[in-house]
């Protein structure tokens, strides 16, 4: 039961769930409904209809999965339950004594949520007129009627009382069971999409905040911090690094080692400044950085920095050992009310004299 439930909330949108559900719990029902027919003794007619409307469930399915035809098998689906197997079935169970409009209560129900646009429109009038008649139709069949139509029906069966009172409770029972279970796996099928669709906007959101090779964020989240420490009571401090020669790393490695560089660098420089405590570090260019994190003075958020800066310079690639990399960085204290563009405007100025300073340190403002 599970791993049928599991494929059914697998299908790709709700319509294709929704009709999937339908046929299972048609085809159960239709089952159901050609035992009961059977023990019941409506004659030959009524359980070879009931047998052969278990089997054509059976038929759509393969035309839904072998012909992969989701849109014939809908249709077939609607039109034989509305048009042909319902109004046959009404004639040969006992017309309107029995439990039939039940029956064509619960078929019209199943065009609504299986057909969509102008052919779920047709398909239920189409269906409701075709019903509609076959009550009227069956007005001659009823106990006590002398009325007379054009139409021989004289294979429907005369219920008695007795028979009428067991036809209906059973027809309440298994359209109840059908329509009951049809709405609440719909219901389901329709929450697991919403939770679905939730997460994977979840993720697109996170996306758009995340520069794709690092996982660090990206320049627009750096924008929002400034409202984000607004009234915030934390001292931060603003760094902006730069690679140094990092054009001559991709020149002589090749632009996939030069990848492996900058992600290998931004996890030194997470350690820094850890996402848990309230910290980022941001991808702000190619090879550029900025790193917010909290410190208590400008001693040890200087010492912070200036560690990282020698962590980098020892990492190695086995691939390629000779290969070093050094930054060189900025450093400016950051609290609620500064302004953040002169902020990293002031950092960016400072990244530029440590670089013109002979590059591979960290300067302060």
């Amino acid at each position: 039961m599970n791993k049928i439930k599991k494929s059914i909330l697998d299908l790709p949108t709700l319509e294709e769930k929704i009709f999937v559900i339908v046929c299972n719990i048609g085809f159960v029902i239709a089952l159901a409904s050609s035992i009961i027919t059977l023990f019941e003794g409506l004659g030959k007619v009524a359980t070879i209809s009931s047998f052969i409307a278990t089997f054509f469930m059976l038929f759509i399915v393969m035309v839904y999965k072998k012909f992969n035809n989701e849109r014939l098998a809908r249709l077939m689906l609607c039109y034989f339950l509305n048009c042909i197997f319902i109004p046959f079935s009404f004639f040969s169970c006992g017309g309107i004594d029995s439990g039939m409009p039940l029956y064509i209560i619960a078929s019209l129900f199943v065009i609504m949520p299986v057909l969509k646009g102008k052919e779920r429109i047709v398909c239920f009038f189409v269906s409701l007129v075709v019903n509609v008649c076959a009550i009227g139709i069956s007005y001659n069949g009823m106990v006590g009627t002398k009325a007379k139509t054009l139409i021989n029906i004289s294979f429907m069966p005369k219920l008695s009382l007795e028979s009428r009172i067991l036809d209906v409770i059973f027809s309440v029972l298994m359209v109840s069971l059908f329509i009951g279970f049809t709405t609440i796996t719909i219901l389901n099928a329709h929450e697991h999409e919403r939770q679905e669709k939730s997460l994977l906007y979840e993720r697109f959101e996170e996306m758009s905040k995340r520069d794709a090779l690092t996982g660090t964020y990206n320049r627009r989240e750096l924008y929002k911090f400034e409202d984000k420490i607004k009234n915030s009571d934390e001292i931060y401090y603003i760094s902006m690094m730069d690679i140094d020669f990092f054009k001559a790393v991709n020149d002589k490695y090749g632009h996939l080692v030069g990848d492996k560089v900058l992600i290998d660098v931004t996890k030194e420089m997470k350690l820094v400044a850890p996402e848990d405590n309230d910290e980022f570090v941001v991808r702000y260019g190619g090879e550029e950085f900025v790193l917010v994190f909290k410190c208590s003075n400008s001693g040890d958020a200087f010492k912070r920095i200036d560690d990282l800066r020698v962590r980098i310079s020892e990492l190695r690639w086995d691939e390629f050992p000779e290969l070093q990399v050094t930054i060189s960085g900025g450093l400016a204290r950051y609290a609620a009310g500064d302004n953040l563009m002169e902020t990293l405007d002031l950092v960016d100025e400072t990244l530029y004299e440590a670089k013109n300073a002979g590059r591979n340190q960290i300067l302060m403002e």
